[in-house]
């Protein structure tokens, strides 16, 4: 049995989903331009983006995976962590990890909830080959 669902699609959604990732991971590097400015607005967007990750990869992979894809996000989290520590404009909190996991929590509550469903709606709203 296949681990990514049965999609129409599955390379798009595989390369966007790596593309995804790859624009995260810039997002975490670059200078921050500060649009955001109310209090903790940093540890929400964590939070924001890494529920959106468990949603996305919900809709990708067998929902029995959820566990692996929640442990992958989080060393993905992780790692974006210690890739800050190389850039003197950006610095590493271990709260930023935290707001990841509570993320992912809601992702995948939501997922369960039935929006892991995602992927294969829009591919029925997509004509045929």
């Amino acid at each position: 049995m296949s681990l990514i669902l049965p999609l129409r699609y599955p390379r798009f959604w595989l390369g966007s989903s790596l593309m995804i990732l790859i624009a995260i991971l810039i997002m975490s590097a670059i200078r921050s331009p500060g649009i955001l400015t109310f209090s903790y607005s940093d540890k929400w967007t964590h939070a924001l983006a890494f529920t959106f990750l468990m949603v996305w990869f919900s809709g990708l992979f067998r929902f029995r995976l959820s566990p692996l894809v929640a442990a992958g996000l989080l060393i993905y989290g992780i790692l974006i962590e210690v890739l800050q520590t190389f850039f003197v404009y950006r610095y590493s909190e271990p709260a930023d990890v935290l707001f990841d996991l509570i993320g992912i929590i809601i992702g995948w509550a939501l997922s369960a909830a039935g929006l892991r469903y995602w992927c294969q709606t829009a591919e029925g709203w997509l004509p045929d080959k």
